[in-house]
């Protein structure tokens, strides 16, 4: 059903860059420039929210 595709992050990252979805850019461009405090916040946040969403299905 899906491709296999080797070195997903840079192929991904690729596609990101060449894009114009300045909204995932943007996140990925804050992201990179957070302290590691606020990454791992954000890491606990984005994981309570996933637990809570995939909670629903």
């Amino acid at each position: 059903m899906f491709k296999k595709i080797p070195n997903k992050l840079s192929f991904y990252l690729e596609q990101i860059a060449a894009g114009d979805d300045e909204f995932i850019q943007d996140l990925i461009e804050v992201y990179m420039e957070l302290d590691p405090d606020s990454k791992k916040a954000l890491k606990i946040f984005s994981e309570k929210m996933a637990e809570k969403y995939l909670g629903k299905e």
